[in-house]
Parts: structure tokens; sequence; C-alpha cells
């Protein structure tokens, strides 16, 4: 996308011609080409595009992305001045595709403009004064006085007259061709002589450009693009292509059958039918060995609502058919990703190998694991020296976000106000924490127990604190200690069983090790 380029075509549309007869009448347009013929006379004459027809076909500078992807292809392909050799069909018909520039695009550019207009309310026109006009402020930018003031001053653009002229950061094909071609040949800085559009006369000046953004950038917009695109077409070819892996049949002999036998039964209405009857269960797929029977692609259209109102027809089974492949055959592909895939199969190993390991370490391990108050009330009494609280302190604090609202509760504690009846916002602790818990609790152990701190900053905020309790360090209760003697006991537990298994696998399957062997894998 960073490549812009400039394309013309003659279109022949296959929406009122055949799609062989469009590319008969495009071969013969090209042969009429290569024999010397006239491009703009041919497109005037053939192209079924009524935008380009009359301007030689010129469809303007695009982007990658932006036509069909079979359009672009070509005309990646075919050198600037160029015309591609053979007709290119795309979803709206056939198309000749002459190149006529390529280049490295630029982003955006941001503009200022000034627009002098030579149209009057009775439809007049003062071409010749309103050029005069044009020339004389042109000159005055020559001469050095500032754009965006005689921008205000003269400009009839009511959208940009008050920002001093300016377009702001614009991309290719956002203004009429007339006005943008001049605009995209400046360099920054530079002012462009007097330009006519339909509009009027514009002096343009380029003021700024973007450099085209890097990938990581653009990765949302190029996936949203490619999805709106090319993805269907490439979904496509990739289930056409798995459809010669899995030996894929589709039972053309029932569907002549059903659309030769049936002018009115809807798919909303087939197994009420006796078409159902005769068809009922004959697979009208199959793949890897399976079958799927016509009952099931008459479900899948009812359910997704595709075609349960209409006729039960070919075109209508087909396009079911086609619909139902895009999930059921990449589910197909998924299931049998391990027989294909190395890395998945390797992937898949050890995620079965992982559950195994688990399930056994489940049965022989951890589900054997005692933890019963005895050991605990033996470890804790054994150890009970090890279980203790730091020194730890309760404080109230007061968050506002103003110093004066600040100072003002400060002031109304110090005339005697209950503390908790005016936290209004922030946070009170009603717990003990250790002192160095935060830096609240650090600022709250400086304090007294019943003082209260005057206004302090702290981040963003104001705070006031009070201290409330202290407690000084002590050995926890055993119930205090309940969690962390259950933890070790759990562990030690653990730990033992472990080694208990280890040492039954040991005797049952007697390994041997060679850990010199290691040194090989480290040279």
């Amino acid at each position: 996308r960073k490549i812009e380029f400039r394309a013309s075509h003659i279109m022949i549309r296959t929406d009122t011609l055949s799609d062989e007869k469009a590319k008969l009448k495009a071969e013969q347009i090209l042969l009429e080409l290569k024999n010397g013929g006239d491009w703009n006379e041919l497109a005037k004459k053939y192209s079924d595009d009524n935008y380009s027809k009359n301007n030689g076909g010129d469809v303007y500078y695009l982007r990658a992305g932006m036509v069909d992807e079979s359009f672009e292809n070509a005309v990646f392909a075919t050198d600037s001045g160029s015309i591609f050799p053979e007709p290119v069909k795309t979803d709206y018909g056939y198309h000749i595709i002459k190149v006529t520039d390529k280049l490295t695009g630029r982003f955006k550019i941001s503009l200022q403009h000034i627009l002098i207009d030579y149209r009057s309310e009775a439809g007049g026109e003062f071409k010749t004064e309103a050029r005069k006009k044009a020339e004389e402020i042109l000159a005055r930018i020559k001469s050095g006085e500032d754009f965006g003031a005689l921008a205000k001053e003269f400009s009839a653009d009511p959208g940009s007259k008050e920002r001093g002229g300016d377009l702001g950061y614009c991309e290719r094909r956002r203004f009429i061709i007339e006005f943008e071609e001049p605009a995209f040949k400046l360099k920054v800085g530079e002012v462009s002589d007097i330009v006519e559009t339909k509009f009027g006369f514009h002096i343009i000046k380029c003021t700024g450009e973007q450099e085209y953004p890097p990938f990581s950038e653009q990765e949302t917009v190029l996936r949203k693009m490619y999805e709106k695109s090319i993805f269907s077409k490439d979904l496509e070819k990739h289930i056409q292509n798995f459809k010669s892996k899995i030996n894929y049949q589709q039972n053309e002999e029932l569907i002549s059958f059903i659309d030769s036998n049936n002018d009115s039964v809807k798919f909303n209405k087939f197994f009420e039918s006796d078409l159902s009857q005769k068809v009922k269960g004959k697979p009208i797929i199959t793949f890897s060995g399976k079958e799927i029977p016509i009952d099931t692609i008459i479900n899948y259209a009812n359910t997704e609502r595709i075609f349960s109102n209409q006729i039960v027809k070919r075109k209508e089974i087909e396009s079911t058919i086609n619909l139902f492949n895009r999930t059921r055959l990449i589910e197909e592909e998924a299931l049998s990703l391990d027989e294909n895939n190395a890395e998945f199969a390797d992937l898949m190993a050890d995620y079965k190998n992982g559950i195994y390991i688990f399930k056994l370490l489940s049965d022989e391990i951890w589900i054997k694991v005692d933890i019963d108050s005895i050991k605990m009330k033996e470890l804790y009494d054994t150890n009970k020296e090890k279980y203790r609280f730091p020194e730890r302190i309760n404080y109230s604090m007061i968050m506002v976000k103003k110093d004066s609202v600040a100072n003002a509760l400060y002031n109304d504690l110090k005339s005697g106000a209950d503390f908790n009846s005016i936290v209004k916002s922030g946070l009170s602790h009603s717990g003990l924490v250790p002192v160095d818990m935060n830096e609240y609790s650090k600022r709250a152990n400086k304090l007294s127990v019943g003082e209260v701190s005057a206004p302090e900053k702290v981040n963003a905020n104001w705070i006031i604190l009070k201290l409330t309790e202290r407690e000084m360090p002590r050995t926890k209760t055993f119930e205090e200690a309940r969690a962390e003697v259950s933890g070790e006991v759990q562990e030690s537990e653990t730990k033992r069983l472990d080694e208990e298994y280890n040492g039954y696998l040991n005797s049952v399957y007697q390994p041997k090790y060679y850990f010199e062997n290691l040194k090989n894998a480290y040279k």
C-alpha cells in the first residue's frame, strides 16, 4: 500500500452479457488495441463503466486493497504505460487494463487553500475579474504575506476560511481530481499556481506531510481490509484444495432428480412433501468415507434461514452446500490436523501426556495427602516461635482532591469534630496491618495512638491520618497461624509421598542413568 498506481480500464459487464460473450468481446477489443486502435476512442465506444468511459477509462490513483484483487494483481504485474496482455475477470465483468503511472505514494499531506468563486447568485460568471483577484492574492503570498491571514480575508470556502484555509491532513481521493493532482505534487512549504475547478480558482499550499505508518499501527486496518475484500476468495481456494485431499464428491444425480421433480416445494415445507420421502437419507455429499444426507442440507438451509422460503432447486441446493462446506469442511480439516501437521501433532501429544501426568500425580500423591489437626498442632508447638506478627497498626484516613477541602476538614477536627463522621472519600482501615505495608501505613506509624496528622499531599490527593491502635510484635496463636501451618504440613506430606512413589517406580523399572552423556549436548 506504499505504492500508488493510476490505471484506466475498459469494462465489459457480465450482468447484461453471458460470461462467455463478455470475455470474447473483451478479447476482440484487446486485439484491436494491439493492432493500433486508439485507447480513448475504444473506451468511449465499448466500456460499460459510465463514470470513466468519456475520460479514457481513467480510475485515477489507487492503493492496494481499494479494488478487486484480480484487477490489482494485474496492475502490479504491468509496467507503467503498458496494457495487461489479457482480459481480467472480477465480480463486475471483464476488464482491459492500462497502467498509466506508478509511484511511491504520500500517505497524508496537510493543505491550506484560498478559493475565489467566480459564480454569481444570478448564475453569471465573472471569471476574468476572479482570476485577476486570485493573481493579486498569489503575488502577495509570493512577496511574503501570511497565507492564513489572506485566506481569512478573501477565501470563499466557508468550511476552511476561518481556519486560515486549513483543510487538515488529507489522503488521495478526498477531493476532485482537478484540485488534488496539483496539490499532491507540491512539496511541504510550496504554494501552487492558480488552479481552476468547477468551484472557482484555488491557491493551494502544502503545509506538512505524514509518513506511511509502520505495519504495527496499520495491522488492524489491513486485517479488516483483507477480511472485506480477499478473505472469502482465499477461503474458497483453501476449501477447494482440501476437497481434493479428502476425496470430496457431490451427488449430481440426486441434485438433478430433485431439480427436475420439484416445482413448488419450499425448503421449510420439504419434510412434509412426497419428494422428501423419495430422497430421505440419501447422501448429497461424501468425503473421508463420511456421508452427509440431503436431510442435513435442508435442515441447514432452514436453521440458517438461507433459502427457507424458496423452492428447492439446483441453484439453491448448491449455494446451501457451499455455505455448509465453509464450516463443515474446516471442522473436518481441524479434526485431522494432528495427522497432517507435525507441529500440531507434537503439541497435542504434549497436551495428552500432561493430562496423564496430572492424573497420575493426583491419584498417587495429592489425594493421599492427609492434613489432620494433630499433625498441624505438633508442627506448631515444635516451631511456635517462627509464627510471629511484626509490629502492626490500625489507622483511618480521609482522602480529598483539593488542599482547601483538606484544610477545612482539619480545622473541624481540631475543633473537636469526630474523625469517622467526616470520612467522605478514600478509605479507612478497620484491621491491623504491618507498619511498612504501604506509604499510608508508614506515615501513620509516625503518629501516637489517637493523634491526627496535618494534611499532606500524597500523589494527586490530600490525606489526613489518624492512628487508632498499635500492637507490638508477638507470637501468633495456633488459630492465627493455622493457614501457614497447614501449608507446611501439605508441602511436607507431598514431598514424602512423592519420594515414596518415585522409590516405587525405581524399584519396578530400575532405570539406568547416563548423565556423563549430557556433556555432548552442551558442546
